[in-house]
């Protein structure tokens, strides 16, 4: 998830997130550009898996339009899976 959604997320969920929680959050200043990127379809298939596997990541919360940005045409290399698609998000499993 992006930063502002991932300020919420720990509150409502049991859930680690990669960046959130402004200075709490560990190199912000380095992971934050990385994750905008992971997000935004910016990172090749191996990138992004490079990121998923640093990060241990097993969901992505794309909002208001991300899952339609070139790149994320691929998320299928990850193993991943669509579990929601409503109402302008999308929740993607990825099997580790």
């Amino acid at each position: 998830a992006g930063f502002e959604a991932s300020n919420a997320l720990p509150a409502w969920a049991n859930v680690f997130v990669v960046a959130g929680h402004g200075p709490e959050s560990t190199n912000l200043h380095v992971t934050l550009p990385r994750l905008n990127a992971f997000l935004g379809g910016q990172l090749t298939s191996g990138e992004r898996a490079a990121f998923v596997s640093e990060y241990g990541v097993d969901g992505v919360l794309l909002e208001s339009g991300q899952a339609a940005m070139p790149g994320w045409s691929s998320i299928g290399s990850l193993g991943a899976f669509e579990l929601y698609n409503e109402r302008g998000y999308v929740v993607l499993a990825v099997d580790p």
